[in-house]
Parts: structure tokens; sequence; C-alpha cells
């Protein structure tokens, strides 16, 4: 990976400059630029290899989603247990007695669950509004389906090829743990693979990685990145009773770097595209953007998205600054080789794509924009700080701080890296003190 070397002093003038692009990314338009940085390498792969990588994601000894399990009970793991459960029979892939979809979920949910033969659990989940043969989206029609279940630490030595993961990002690594094991793979069988599809999914993939040592080799189990716009919450929080009820609220899209998962979800009607690994990342920081600032604003003021355009604005381009140079360096890192003669190796257009979409001003109108057409919503965060749970601010500002200090930026320890997003972690922690 290429990082920043980042001599005494550098870090402020890195954040009195926060608004120029990086060094790699503007040595396409700004040569010059190009040296106010010391860059060293230290073993990144090629774009060659990961590009490679990337093919392989979707070409695994065997190329198929079933049998596969979700982990995570909250509406949109409910509601994509329920799709993949119907894209399996649109697709045809059942394989004889094996459950083709299985919902991993914590002890907690077993007064809610039914009992079928043997022993088994199953969650019944009724949706409103997912696309079926008799009604296509008609969101007055409610289909109920019923969900294999496998409670979270018990004893089950059943292999997980796919696990779709779908939890809050602050409880996927411990969550993962409770079945990590299951996820090996014998020699000569498909490689399992993790699609992360959680909020936070570039924070998730970095913890995974670490938390369980993985480095790309061989065997490894694989990580894919999803994301999506669909719409989705529970109506059945405050009840005790039997079942799930999920009210698919907006149609979206879904986006991933598993063409599989892609092929299902368009199997049943959906919207739905693959995109390669440097898309997703794109894409990513983008959505990252949009939370470090709707979410951490009005968690503070304890208001809905539509207020935003008047809350704090200098304070959410301050954080759209960092997190515009921070996204720049990492996809720099990841994506770009400078030679030793100056020269950039990547497709410019891409990366003056990137750049332009990564930029502060686009960042800031996309940021508003999802705020207008989200105006009656409550975020995430607003609902944990209400009931009082922990929030996702350290998977998400705190994320952005913690790729700017593997960057060089900050002092001492990287301190002061990225001094906005750390001061929303601050804020929003202080409302639960």
């Amino acid at each position: 990976m290429w990082r920043t070397a980042a001599p005494a002093g550098r870090s402020r003038l890195l954040h009195r400059r926060l608004r120029d692009p990086p060094p790699l990314f503007a040595s396409v338009a700004d040569p010059p630029l190009r040296g106010r940085l010391a860059l060293v390498t230290t073993g990144r792969r090629s774009r060659s290899d990961m590009g490679s990588r990337s093919r392989h994601l979707g070409t695994s000894v065997k190329s198929t989603l079933f049998p596969m399990h979700v982990l995570g009970a909250g509406s949109m793991g409910l509601l994509y247990a329920s799709a993949m459960q119907r894209a399996c029979e649109k697709l045809g892939e059942r394989k004889g007695d094996e459950d083709p979809v299985t919902l991993l979920m914590r002890p907690h949910h077993e007064p809610r669950l039914r009992k079928r033969e043997a022993g088994k659990r199953l969650a019944e989940v009724n949706v409103t509004g997912l696309p079926s043969d008799d009604v296509s989206g008609n969101a007055s029609v409610t289909k109920t389906y019923h969900v294999p279940v496998e409670l979270i630490g018990e004893a089950n030595p059943s292999p997980i090829r796919r696990l779709l993961l779908c939890t809050k990002a602050n409880d996927a690594v411990p969550a993962l743990r409770g079945g990590w094991e299951r996820l090996a793979s014998n020699p000569g069988e498909p490689v399992a693979r993790v699609i992360v599809l959680s909020n936070g999914a570039l924070a998730v993939r970095d913890a995974i990685q670490e938390d369980f040592g993985l480095g790309g080799g061989d065997g490894e189990v694989e990580i894919a990145l999803a994301t999506t716009t669909h719409g989705a919450h529970r109506d059945d929080e405050d009840s005790a009773s039997a079942g799930y009820h999920v009210a698919h609220a907006g149609l979206g899209t879904t986006h991933s770097t598993d063409p599989e998962l892609i092929r299902a979800c368009r199997s049943i009607g959906w919207d739905a595209e693959t995109l390669a690994e440097r898309d997703m990342h794109v894409m990513l920081w983008r959505k990252l953007a949009v939370n470090c600032v709707i979410n951490p604003l009005t968690a503070v003021h304890d208001v809905k998205n539509g207020a935003l355009p008047v809350l704090e604005r200098d304070v959410a381009r301050e954080i759209l600054d960092e997190v515009s140079f921070v996204a720049q360096l990492e996809l720099s890192s990841r994506f770009v080789d400078i030679y030793s003669d100056g020269t950039v190796g990547a497709d410019v257009d891409w990366l003056r794509s990137a750049t332009e979409q990564l930029s502060t001003s686009s960042l800031e109108e996309y940021v508003y924009r999802v705020a207008r057409d989200t105006s009656d919503n409550v975020s995430s965060m607003l609902q944990d700080v209400r009931a009082g749970r922990t929030t996702e601010v350290q998977c998400l500002n705190g994320y952005v701080a913690e790729v700017g200090r593997r960057h060089g930026l900050g002092g001492e320890g990287g301190e002061g890296a990225c001094p906005k997003n750390e001061e929303m972690c601050r804020r929003v922690e202080e409302l639960r003190s």
C-alpha cells in the first residue's frame, strides 16, 4: 500500500489544504502538487493483482449463492432473507431437502420462533410490498415467508459457504465470532464468502480482515461488498408475539462486487448492478460521506433529516473536506500506481471521474439531496440515541479518522488526523453520558 510519510508539522499543512485533491489524484491535472508529500511503498499489491482478485470473487469453484446464511434480524436482514428465499425458488437452485436460506439469530429471538420437524426453528417473516409472482411490488399485499433459523453460539458442525452480513456495523465482528469456524473451507471445496451489506461496509470489511487475520491468501474467506437503497422498517418492534413484520417501504437498487447476489436480486424483479471493486469503493465513500454528516448532526440536534440544511453548515463542510481528502488518499493507495519516472499507472478517465465524485462540492450536493429526499426520516443514529443504544459513529466518522491515521495524517500517534470527524464522535458519545 502507498502511504504518506508525515514529518512533524506536516499535518497542519494538510489540514490547511484539505480542499486540494490528494497528490496522487492531483497528479493527473497538476503534476507539481505531486511533490508536496513524500510517498513510500509498503508492499502493496499491483493493480493487476487486485484486478485478478476481483475477477476471482465472481468465478469460484462453484458459481452459486445457495445455500446461504443471512446474519442480522433487523429490517434489512429479514427483507433480504425473504427475498433470497424467493430468488432461489425463481432460479430453481434448491438442492433436495437443503434449506436454501437460513437466518442466523441471537438466542434472545427464540420466543418469537416457530418449531418444525426434528426441532428445527423457523422465523415467520411477513413482508409487505416484496415482489412476488401474483403481485409485483403491490405495497398493499403482505406475503409470508418461513425462513429456517440457527442460533448464534449453538454447536453446529455444518459449514457456511455464503454469508450475507446485515448487522449494525459495530455488531458485525462480535456476531461473526460466534460462527467463524463454520466458514472454513476444506481443500477442493468452494472458498467461503462473506458479503457485507451492513451500514459502514468499508469499516466492517477492515474490522473483519484485522480481527480474523485475513490477508488475501489462497483458501481464506473472501470478502465481497454490497450496498442498497431499498427502504424497509420493522413493524413489530414493540410486539412480543411470534413472527416478524417488515414493511418494504421503498424499492431501491442493490450494488455489489458479488455477481451472484446481483443475479438473485434481478430474478425477483429488483434493480441491481455488479460493480468493479474500485467503483464500489467510490460509491461506498460517497455513502459514508452522507452518513458522516446526516447521522451525527441529526442525532446531536434531535431532528429529522429534513432539518439538516439549517444545521451547522460550516461544520458539515469541514466534515466533508476531511472525508473527501481521506477517501482520495485511500483510493489512490488501492488503485493507482506511481512509477519511478513519476507517471501515473491508472485509468485516467476513471481517475478523473472518481476525483469529481469525491470532491467536497460533489459530496456536499449529494448529502443535501439525500437529506431532502429523506426529509421525514429519523436517522438510524438518532433512533439509537433515543433508545439508549450504542451508535455506529465510530464506524462512520471514527473510520474516516482511522483511515486518515493509516495514511500518516495527524500529529504524534495520529492525534488530530481528521479533527471535525473526531469531534463528531465525541459529541455523539457525550449524548449517552
